[in-house]
């Protein structure tokens, strides 16, 4: 049995319920037969390349090097992150103050000279 639960945010309620599954591949097959099961197992991780694939183009990959990051691919294995250090730091200075942000700005500085 699994417990399945989702939010409804524009309602503001929530509900969980419990679903037979299968306890593994194998009985998942039995029950389901394997055409549902790989047609599922295919959504899910199309979402989950396409997830990857729009990290990598905000990044600023093309599709050459976005081909290249999939070249040896495996579901449920995590990729690497491409991070912008400059996007990452706005996004942590634009949650702050203005007072928090001077400080920050002030402490940057210090580094940098020092």
């Amino acid at each position: 049995m699994t417990e399945v639960s989702a939010k409804a945010p524009k309602v503001e309620k929530e509900a969980t319920v419990i679903v037979d599954l299968g306890e593994n591949v194998d009985d998942a097959v039995a029950r389901f037969g394997g055409d549902v099961i790989f047609s599922n197992y295919l959504a899910s991780v199309k979402i989950n390349v396409q997830s990857a694939i729009r990290r990598y183009l905000e990044a600023g990959l093309d599709s050459d090097a976005i081909q290249a990051k999939f070249e040896n691919y495996k579901p449920g294995v995590t990729m690497d992150r491409v991070i912008d250090p400059i996007a990452a730091l706005a996004a942590k200075l634009q949650k702050m103050t203005p007072e928090e942000r001077e400080d920050a700005f002030a402490k940057l500085r210090a580094k940098l000279e020092g």
